[in-house]
């Protein structure tokens, strides 16, 4: 529980401005984008599983959230743990949107769509918060956020730097639905051995490097 309310803590650390314009505007964009588009259920997918991929590399990389972790993993050890909590609170956070994007499209249209989506939808994001637990071990350098404090250029540049370090972590996004789509339907007992096995290995990696 400690880690998890970490990560709690410290994602909600941000400014409040930008808080609130995260979460009103992916609501805006999923609601908005089922009424508009209903029928484009695949790009609706992908803009949820990127809001998954998103959110848990933010959550592990983010500059403030970095040096916090790295100091609290030198005081209070539990690698596992804190891997797990960061990917569940990934996870909480994303499908909390999806929930009530839905209800808010249920409320409008008293339509939504099947269960079995749902079902999918959250083993793929499970496989997402996986590859990004993979990905992590070969580039997992600190990413700085923009700030109010620094001027328009600055924060181009630092948002610019961002998106091309966010790339491995968006391509996972691509190559994870078209799979399930024209491979292989994945199952949700099968993204979580896969995510099982992803915290090993980042375990092991965090751990060769003293934590």
């Amino acid at each position: 529980m400690y880690w998890l309310k970490q990560s709690i803590k410290l994602f909600f650390n941000a400014e409040k401005k930008e808080i609130c314009s995260f979460f009103l505007g992916v609501l805006v964009l999923l609601v908005g984008f089922r009424l508009n588009a209903p029928k484009l259920e695949a790009e609706y997918t992908i803009i949820i599983l990127t809001i998954v991929t998103m959110a848990s590399r933010y959550n592990f990389v983010a500059d403030y959230i970095a040096k916090s972790d790295m100091d609290n993993l030198h005081k209070e050890g539990k690698v596992v743990l804190y891997i797990i909590s960061k990917n569940v609170f990934s996870i909480m956070l994303t499908f909390s949107i999806v929930f009530i994007s839905s209800v808010i499209y249920f409320l409008i249209r008293k339509t939504n769509l099947e269960v079995d989506y749902y079902i999918t939808l959250f083993s793929l994001g499970i496989c997402i918060v996986a590859l990004n637990n993979l990905i992590l071990i070969f580039h997992n350098k600190p990413s700085k956020l923009r700030s109010n404090d620094y001027k328009a250029v600055k924060n181009v540049e630092l948002g610019f730097k961002d998106l091309i370090e966010s790339l491995p972590s968006l391509i996972v996004v691509f190559l994870i639905y078209y799979f399930n789509k024209y491979c292989y339907n994945v199952y949700f007992y099968q993204s979580i051995v896969i995510w099982i096995l992803s915290i090993i290995m980042l375990d092991i990696k965090l751990k060769s490097i003293g934590f």
